[in-house]
């Protein structure tokens, strides 16, 4: 079981064993909004300093490594819950208050893959953000924003 908090930080506690945590780890600048796992060894998280960062599990421990493997910038986020999805091995997906969706590869700090949500329409677009994303299987993405449009991308 995994938490991030306001503070910025991770902390891993085994639900049969609260209130005791097994790890707390200072990460992040800002508050952390979203955990996923990348792999059973990796746990990524997003924060409102605007990265992504990987952290490997070392399952002796059960500790996280004090600092990440990899760190994943380009996006905006700041305030609002804009979404993160994995595609293990290899793919992390966030939305971003840009109103744009961004793919990283793990091996590559930028993204590798950047597609908006912009309409054209003032009215649909201002103000509007990335809230949600999602990977269904290895061959779609999908993702929605805050003006309620939803968009399915092909990953072949």
């Amino acid at each position: 079981w995994r938490c991030g908090r306001g503070d910025g930080t991770i902390r891993i506690a085994d639900i049969r064993m609260l209130p005791q945590l097994l790890a707390t780890v200072p990460a992040h600048r800002r508050p952390v909004t979203s955990l996923s796992w990348l792999s059973r060894e990796e746990l990524v998280s997003q924060a409102c300093d605007e990265t992504l960062q990987v952290r490997p599990l070392d399952h002796t421990s059960k500790t996280l490594s004090p600092a990440p493997s990899q760190t994943y910038v380009g996006h905006q986020h700041l305030s609002k819950l804009v979404g993160l999805a994995t595609l293990a091995p290899d793919y992390l997906a966030t939305g971003s208050e840009d109103n744009h969706i961004y793919v990283y590869h793990r091996k590559l700090a930028n993204a590798v893959f950047k597609q908006s949500f912009n309409t054209g329409i003032p009215s649909l677009d201002h103000g509007a953000y990335t809230s949600a994303v999602r990977f269904v299987g290895k061959n779609a993405l999908v993702g929605a924003n805050s003006a309620g449009m939803i968009r399915i991308w092909s990953l072949k």
